[in-house]
């Protein structure tokens, strides 16, 4: 049990380090970008720059919980009360996620219009869809947690 569980908290620490990479590497290339291309409309870089960031600590966070799940199942062998509460946490966190890639999604398209780059929206699509998995994901297993107790 042991090693799954540093499995997946070494998986957690892959997935999470390219996340912090884009934020302090790519973030700001990207405002910049969006600040050259659109010289009038400035303020667009910034709200993406914003979205950007909200949404990137919003994951970090649900993978903070992740590593607290991890920790309580390596401890006691079983879901407990934290791990309940952290799954709500994860599941606000992915349901937030996708209320603001859905703002964004007019700001993507007017990026992607201008820039003439179809793929940001494809991108943008693929990050609710995901976000949706995921508060889905944590909700059936709070469901099937209350089930089992």
């Amino acid at each position: 049990m042991k090693v799954q569980i540093w499995f997946l908290k070494a998986t957690l620490l892959v997935i999470n380090i390219p996340l912090l990479l884009m934020s302090v590497f790519w973030w700001p290339r990207l405002m910049v970008n969006i600040a050259a291309v659109l010289p009038r409309v400035v303020i667009l870089g910034g709200v993406v720059g914003l979205l950007l960031y909200g949404m990137t600590g919003l994951l970090l966070w649900s993978g903070f919980q992740l590593i607290r799940i991890l920790n309580e199942v390596a401890k006691q062998g079983s879901f407990g009360l934290m791990t309940s509460q952290a799954l709500r946490q994860i599941r606000r966190a992915a349901i937030w996620n996708t209320v603001g890639y859905m703002v964004s999604l007019p700001f993507f398209y007017f990026v992607a219009d201008r820039t003439d780059a179809p793929g940001i929206m494809l991108i943008d699509f693929a990050i609710i869809l995901i976000s949706v998995m995921i508060a889905t994901g944590t909700n059936l297993l709070l469901q099937l947690q209350t089930h089992h107790d």
